[in-house]
């Protein structure tokens, strides 16, 4: 088996495009035996300008070698240019017992390659091709990509880049794996990795919001994946180009307008951010539990309304659910327990009522942090919290009752407790802290006992606000306490000591 290697010297070009017969523009010098072979083990066409057919009897050796059409060099055979004038018939292209490889040495001395089984311009009929590496870089290559590369699973490098190709890029895995700068510098939109039925779903979900003007980047003929889309990323870490992140603020909406049905058509999304957008109305639509793989939700700082709707439990996949400074309502979904991945909430700000479900005790290990203050919350704080390893929890500003010395134990890994502004009532001074406690705020409840010693041990205490309670005996001496001024031990039932006047 041997090698076909077409050698143009010095300034000599060939032209070779659309399979018009055309002669080769440049001066037919026979390629010199002496000049030195391409070093490379993988062939090359590259910058080559090649238009019309290379002739059929170059598919017998022997025969090529008679017409003095071949020169051998080793076990290569060098293809003078008056041989080269035209398109590689299938006739080469197809012998593989006699052609392994065809060369041609690049006037600017870059190597690419190609492996038997192919022709210049019609990409449609590339052949069988096994080789890790395929660069047709800078050629008269026109019409489509053909589907056969798809399933070329050796291919490791691959590049078109600077030819005539249109058309979508042909689905599957394989072609998508490689970069935007394998393909650029074509006809048409042959470089983009969007997927169509994504871009599709982003588009409707434009026009069901008026198409505002924070959206007029998303046009239908641009690539949603090549960062101009506002908010919207693709996965290029897999490189499967699926849209997987929507980051929409400050919508601008003209008028009122819903959360679109559509975003459920975007099955890959793992996160969503949509937020600071009054004009956004309406309940959380259940076309979101489409969405599989969604790591992350946040809708904040909206009109959002209705309640926290329980189809979320189908979400398996969510870690994070934010739902901050809305105007939902109603009460909290016990299922949302459920989610065996889901790491935090966090409902700040909006109208939620009812009480804390007793099954929010039963949130996986992983759950470390519960945010849902500024609500309408009543009744107890179940004592099923004590399960719960938190490291943040926010319930202020509600009307909260009884108990929370649940939340508390100096065996957790707690660092931050704000309770400030609820109707509850236990004695602080039987609860563990702790180590890692840094922030705690229980103002404004009916809280009694005295202050823990432990308090006096916690290095990283930097907030602490403990006014407005029941409280009575001696502020400990020690450790930080004292660096927190009279306000935030004031108006208890008998505090006394530094930072308060002392005790009698």
């Amino acid at each position: 088996m041997v090698s076909l290697f077409i050698w143009p010297r010095g300034t000599h070009t060939l032209t070779v495009e659309t399979g018009q017969v055309s002669r080769a523009t440049a001066s037919r010098t026979t390629a010199s035996t002496t000049s030195s072979s391409p070093t490379s083990t993988s062939p090359t066409i590259t910058n080559t300008f090649l238009s019309s057919t290379i002739p059929e009897y170059l598919a017998d050796p022997p025969s090529a070698l008679s017409r003095g059409s071949l020169t051998s060099y080793g076990s290569t055979w060098t293809v003078t240019a008056s041989a080269a004038e035209s398109l590689i018939p299938s006739a080469v292209t197809n012998s593989r017992g006699k052609y392994r490889n065809l060369w041609r040495a690049s006037t600017w001395a870059s190597w690419t390659w190609l492996v038997a089984g192919w022709k210049v311009t019609r990409p449609c009929c590339l052949g069988p091709i096994s080789s890790p590496r395929l660069d047709l870089m800078t050629n008269a290559i026109y019409e489509r990509l053909p589907r056969g590369l798809t399933p070329l699973k050796a291919l490791r490098q691959f590049n078109v880049t600077y030819n005539r190709l249109c058309a979508e890029i042909p689905k599957g895995r394989n072609l998508h794996r490689f970069p935007v700068s394998s393909y650029v510098h074509n006809n048409s939109a042959l470089s983009e990795l969007c997927n169509p039925q994504d871009k599709q779903a982003l588009l409707q979900f434009k026009k069901e919001l008026g198409n505002p003007a924070s959206l007029s980047s998303w046009l239908p003929t641009t690539d949603c994946c090549n960062r101009t889309w506002q908010g919207v990323l693709c996965d290029t870490d897999t490189q499967t180009y699926r849209v997987n992140n929507l980051d929409l603020t400050n919508l601008n909406l003209p008028q009122p307008y819903p959360i679109p049905p559509s975003i459920g058509n975007l099955p890959y999304l793992s996160y969503v951010f949509i937020g600071s957008t009054p004009n956004l109305v309406g309940p959380i639509p259940p076309a979101i539990a489409k969405l599989t793989k969604l790591n992350y939700l946040y809708i904040t700082h909206t009109n959002v309304s209705g309640q926290i709707p329980d189809f979320l439990s189908q979400i398996k996949s969510l870690v994070t659910l934010d739902f901050s400074y809305n105007a939902l309502s109603g009460s909290l979904p016990a299922s949302l327990s459920s989610l065996p991945n889901l790491v935090g909430i966090t409902f700040d700000g909006n109208q939620i009522s009812g009480s804390i479900p007793d099954s929010f005790g039963s949130f996986s290990n992983q759950f470390t942090s519960m945010t849902i203050s500024r609500n309408r919350l009543t009744g107890k704080i179940p004592a099923t919290l004590a399960n719960l390893n938190l490291a943040f929890v926010d319930l202020s500003r509600n009307k909260l009752e009884g108990d929370a010395s649940v939340l508390f134990g100096s065996g957790k890994n707690t660092q931050k407790i704000k309770l400030a502004k609820n109707l509850l009532a236990f004695d602080f001074g039987k609860v563990g802290l702790s180590a890692n406690l840094n922030g705690l705020d229980l103002r404004n409840n009916r809280i009694y006992g005295t202050l823990p010693q432990g308090l006096t041990t916690l290095k990283f205490l930097h907030t602490f606000n403990v006014s407005f309670n029941n409280l009575c005996g001696e502020i400990p001496q020690g450790g930080n306490l004292q660096r927190f001024d009279a306000s935030s031990y004031s108006n208890n039932k008998c505090l006394c000591g530094s930072p308060l006047p002392a005790c009698t």
